[in-house]
């Protein structure tokens, strides 16, 4: 399966410090003066283990907050 960010009907999914978020809600859970990082990872062979399954197909994005 190819996946694309530009892809309106393939949207990646969403990790705050490690924890999934349901899309639409991140904005409302970070500043984003407390982001301390961003990975994206388009597909699944470039996904760290631990975030890889069968709804990661269209990507992962990881958003690591300040401690």
């Amino acid at each position: 399966r190819r996946s694309s960010f530009n892809n309106a009907s393939c949207r990646p999914l969403i990790y705050l410090d490690g924890i999934p978020m349901e899309r639409g809600v991140i904005d409302r859970l970070v500043h984003p003066s407390l982001v301390e990082a961003v990975e994206a990872y388009s597909g699944i062979s470039q996904l760290p283990a631990q975030y890889s399954g069968a709804e990661s197909g269209c990507g992962v994005v990881l958003i690591w907050t300040r401690r």
